[in-house]
């Protein structure tokens, strides 16, 4: 016969809201736990059950409650791509930075199983980018190491340090280059820094207004992700920087041959772009608003700093613009069974492991 924790969780998985609510009426604790430490919160979390989270929720359940492996409900929410039920946690205050017992954080799990949009969500809440865990790896090596560039565009941009070592010492780039992630390398290798200048400007001294920042994210290389210095416009309709684009197509050399093609696909439009392209003229609209809208930039940064006593520790700030955080990633990991809500609760601790 199961235990009545067991039935409680039972009907978090099923999101089973009569259930759960005839529980807790009779008195069942709210955060009651099984053999393996499993709560119903973590479990309608792995689910993706808005309904049984809000429940359970409302009757003061610990949204930072942690399974035997240390895992906590928003933790399982990243790993399992459960968007909701995660933006749910976090306008709750969940902890957005919990470790397990491994040393990873939502953010890892997010990276590791690739779920952008989760990672995207946590970010733009605030999550610590250059966590480290026992091996001291960060959530920039892991996505470098499986070649996951949108993730690694995701996390240089929010800023991630990608010098950091691991207890290997190796770094993001290091494993990008031991997978042969051409795409990657060129990221690590060529993201520039003018963008982390501007976001100490931002951060610093909120002098990019949103406004600015908006001119600034339309001036930029949408490869690099830095400000054009010879934007040119393609076929495709799409402005690039010119150098930008051509170590773009050198990312996509054969690797047997080693022949860089003369045709690729945009990776914004996905339509054809042809070598012969970066012959182009430069687009000298464009470039005279970057000249322009750089001058202006530069201008508020000085004002602003020499309106205000700076002290050591500030201008070693200042001066240290791509000094990023970066996020640690999960070890192996056994998947989160996050296509049915009828998957065992063994399955579910199996998504702690590393």
């Amino acid at each position: 016969m199961k235990s009545k924790a067991e039935l409680f969780i039972q009907a978090a998985w099923e999101n089973n809201i009569n259930g759960l609510s005839n529980f807790l009426a009779e008195g069942v604790d709210v955060n009651i736990q099984d053999e393996h430490g499993i709560a119903a919160l973590i479990v309608a979390a792995a689910c993706g059950h808005t309904d049984a989270t809000t429940l359970l929720l409302k009757y003061n359940a610990d949204k930072n409650i942690r399974d035997k492996e240390g895992s906590t409900p928003l933790m399982v929410a990243a790993a399992a791509n459960r968007i909701a039920v995660l933006n749910l946690l976090i306008a709750t205050n969940a902890n957005i930075d919990a470790k397990n017992k491994h040393g990873h954080t939502p953010l890892m799990k997010a990276v590791f199983y690739r779920h952008t949009e989760i990672i995207k969500a946590l970010l733009k809440a605030g999550a610590s980018i250059d966590v480290q865990d026992e091996s001291a790896s960060t959530a920039l090596m892991w996505a470098a190491e499986e070649g996951y560039s949108d993730g690694v565009k995701l996390l240089l941009k929010a800023g991630a340090n990608k010098n950091l070592e691991d207890i290997y010492h190796q770094t993001a780039l290091q494993y990008a280059k031991t997978g042969d992630h051409t795409e990657v390398e060129f990221l690590l290798e060529n993201f520039g820094t003018f963008q982390y200048r501007l976001n100490e400007i931002e951060f610093d001294t909120d002098k990019l207004v949103l406004a600015d920042k908006e001119v600034y994210e339309s001036l930029c290389d949408p490869i690099s992700l830095e400000i054009m210095n010879d934007p040119i416009a393609v076929s495709s309709g799409i402005t690039y920087d010119r150098k930008s684009l051509e170590d773009y197509f050198k990312s996509k050399r054969d690797p047997q041959t080693r022949k860089i093609p003369s045709i690729i696909s945009c990776p914004i439009s996905n339509q054809t772009i042809h070598r012969t392209e970066l012959n182009n003229k430069t687009h000298i609209i464009t470039k005279n608003l970057i000249s322009s809208f750089v001058s202006n930039q530069e201008a508020k940064f000085e004002e602003t700093f020499s309106e205000n006593v700076i002290n050591e520790s500030q201008v070693n700030r200042i001066g240290i613009f791509a000094q990023a955080n970066q996020q640690p990633a999960p070890v192996s990991t056994a998947p989160l069974q996050e296509d049915s809500a009828n998957s065992s609760l063994t399955n579910l601790g199996a998504a702690n492991k590393k």
